[in-house]
């Protein structure tokens, strides 16, 4: 009887070891190859998640270890060395900053095999910075439409041939209320267009109104219906299609006059040359005259602006990323933007690190991560107006891994 008890218990013991074990979470640790970093997705494809190399001239591999590479995560940003970079034909995805902040990076070779590029990809490089680059104010690498600056506005056509509009790509055009794309499209990021962020607010807002000129069955028309934008198909609405053509001039429309509030009036156009008037005079306006214009002096643009100290566990950063919220800005006259500074930052949280535009950091899932305490330097801005000129503080956020 004691021999079946003693069975009985080792038997319990194994069967609660065993779900012990099956319970506990199997998670894979990031491989190396190289001077790179990456993940192996689920289609058991790679995905390059870091660089260690000493930057120059890069020539990503299609390969790392057997594993075809088809996208690219954050892996290169703040790489400072970097000179150029040419993606491999078998990369698919390039991801949300994947090389914002390098600031050196003058060369890109993007291939028409990606069909999928994060918001803020090429922020802030040199390529990005160098205005030789935009054409009209918008950003194209290759077939690949980056970036358009906020100065666009009305209708804006992408040209033809372009592959590739990347997330958030006309985000602060908020005098943007339609977009004309042809069937050479075949990926829109995420708040391409037809949204905008509210400063005053501190929220994105869609367009009102937003029209997405373009085929049926195409990008244009799934971005149009997943966002609840009116579209009108250019096939069948062929006239409907905004124009850059020249066109004559027209007369000019007039308010309703007084005499016939029913009907405008049709004025002629005028002629530019005019004859000078006669202006009378007096005693007090004969002799030189002087005009003096007041010259509005601006105030400095005082911020205040405080950041905290943020803990992060451990076993959660692992798992996925976090998001810290460390930063309150509690006075600044005009627009706020944040910006991450690599000087004064701990170097492996930097690379894993990005902040909105609301001054929430966000650190990427991180399978190395050790416990400790990680400075992120911030640069705080505040645009300013009539009134105040531009203002800049950088503040640091401690974060705590334990």
């Amino acid at each position: 009887m004691k021999k079946a008890k003693r069975l009985l218990s080792i038997v319990l013991a194994a069967l609660m070891l065993c779900s012990v074990f099956a319970a506990a979470p199997i998670t894979a640790s990031a491989e190396t190859s190289g001077d790179y970093e990456y993940d192996v997705l689920d289609d058991g494809t790679a995905e390059i998640t870091g660089y260690t190399g000493s930057g120059g001239a890069v020539v990503i591999p299609s390969e790392l270890d057997g594993y075809t590479v088809t996208s690219i995560d954050e892996a290169f940003r703040g790489c400072e060395s970097l000179t150029s970079v040419t993606i491999p034909g078998s990369v698919t995805s390039i991801g949300w900053g994947a090389f914002e902040e390098c600031e050196s990076l003058t060369s890109v070779t993007i291939p028409d095999s990606v069909t999928s590029i994060g918001g803020h990809a090429f922020d802030n490089t040199a390529y990005y910075n160098d205005e030789s680059n935009w054409e009209n104010d918008v950003l194209y690498i290759g077939n690949h439409l980056i970036k358009a600056k906020s100065s666009i506005s009305d209708d804006y056509t992408i040209k033809s041939g372009t592959k590739t509009i990347a997330g958030e790509a006309f985000y602060y055009c908020t005098s943007l209320t339609s977009v004309t794309i042809p069937d050479s499209v075949k990926s829109i990021g995420d708040h391409a267009f037809g949204y905008y962020y509210d400063y005053d607010s501190d929220v994105t807002r869609k367009v009102n109104g937003f029209i997405i000129y373009g085929y049926s069955g195409t990008a244009a028309e799934n971005y149009a219906g997943k966002n609840g934008f009116t579209f009108v198909d250019l096939a069948t609405n062929p006239t409907t299609e905004p124009t850059t053509e020249s066109v004559e001039p027209i007369t000019e429309v007039t308010e309703p006059t007084s005499d016939n509030p029913t009907e405008p009036v049709i004025t002629e156009p005028v002629s530019e040359s005019f004859e000078p008037t006669e202006t009378p005079t007096d005693a007090s306006t004969t002799g030189p005259q002087t005009t003096q214009q007041a010259v509005k002096t601006k105030k400095a643009n005082t911020i205040t602006v405080s950041a905290k100290t943020k803990t992060v566990k451990l076993k959660k950063l692992k798992k996925k990323a976090q998001k810290v919220k460390a930063i309150t800005v509690k006075s600044a006259q005009g627009k706020v933007s944040y910006k991450l500074v690599k000087k004064g930052s701990t170097a492996k949280i930097f690379k894993l690190a990005k902040i909105n535009s609301k001054g929430v950091i966000t650190i990427k899932k991180w399978k190395k991560a050790k416990k400790g305490t990680y400075k992120i330097k911030v640069k705080v801005t505040a645009a300013g107006n009539a009134s105040y000129k531009k203002g800049e503080k950088t503040v640091t956020v401690k974060v705590k891994i334990k």
